[in-house]
């Protein structure tokens, strides 16, 4: 699915003295795309997320799926909402069953999907997030920790198979275990050739993971390209609050040039460790 924004702005107040929140966003994202959405706080980033999903509509221009405007057609915005899902940055805002199996259920009954199938669907789902099936599915997802609530929820949203994953702020609350999980789920979704759009501050995240950067700053786009030119710019990243990647400052420390487009740091230690030992063999 091809997502693209031809001049969008977006305002939460009526009063037309109050800067938009998002002013004229141009910017396409093509299928099976991994673009990370990066800027400092207040920015728009969950506001964008939130005009693809179709879950705000904007002040002016148009956001495009597929070609089709889906402002256009009520029916064709119902159809393109069940093949893009997001993850809030607050898992409880889509949590809200009485057990994580009726949870995650919930989507697939919606479309027709019962007995054992949907157990076999649930199960699969927990499955892919980590969590074992016998021991969470007859909780209550508010008896679980954060991680395993954003689990949760993700694993609500892999039940539907959608085309296209908007993820907010996926790693917050959780501990490093869960990260490596998160990371996992989305490689895995994203080499089924999914389109994945991520929000978030950790930029060790962002390095390690997206292909593309789309950098917003007090409602606009300053930067939209390569990962690997956008870390180069150190200049842009101080204007933009954000912090260089570990991995980076790892590099440029032990002058590790070879290596400068090597994000998994674990990687980079290793080959370090390599090079030292083999050295002292010579």
């Amino acid at each position: 699915m091809n997502i693209k924004l031809e001049e969008v702005s977006f305002s939460y107040s009526q009063n037309e003295d109050s800067p938009p929140v998002l002013n004229e966003i141009c910017f396409e994202i093509k299928n099976g795309e991994f673009v990370g959405i990066v800027g400092p706080t207040g920015s728009g980033k969950t506001t964008l997320l939130e005009l693809i999903c179709g879950f705000l509509k904007p002040f002016s221009g148009k956001v495009l799926l597929d070609g089709i405007d889906i402002y256009s057609d009520k029916r064709e915005r119902m159809n393109f909402r069940k093949k893009i899902s997001i993850v809030f940055q607050f898992p409880e805002k889509q949590i809200f069953e009485d057990t994580v199996f009726e949870d995650i259920s919930f989507g697939p009954k919606n479309h027709g999907i019962s007995g054992e199938s949907l157990g076999k669907l649930v199960r699969k789902s927990l499955d892919y997030v980590g969590l074992e099936f016998e021991k969470v599915s007859q909780k209550s997802p508010f008896n679980l920790s954060s991680g395993e609530q954003r689990r949760v929820a993700i694993a609500g949203i892999l039940a539907f198979d959608p085309d296209v994953i908007l993820l907010d702020e996926p790693t917050i609350a959780v501990d490093f275990n869960g990260l490596e999980c998160i990371e996992k789920i989305m490689n895995s979704v994203y080499l089924k050739g999914k389109t994945i759009l991520l929000v978030t501050h950790d930029m060790d995240l962002i390095a390690k993971n997206v292909n593309r950067i789309v950098a917003l700053k007090e409602g606009g786009i300053v930067y939209d390209g390569d990962k690997n030119n956008f870390f180069k710019n150190d200049e842009l990243i101080y204007d933009l609050n954000l912090e260089v990647p570990e991995v980076i400052r790892f590099i440029r420390k032990y002058n590790l040039k070879n290596l400068e487009n090597v994000y998994d740091i674990a990687r980079i230690r290793k080959e370090l460790r390599n090079t030292i030992k083999s050295t002292k063999l010579i």
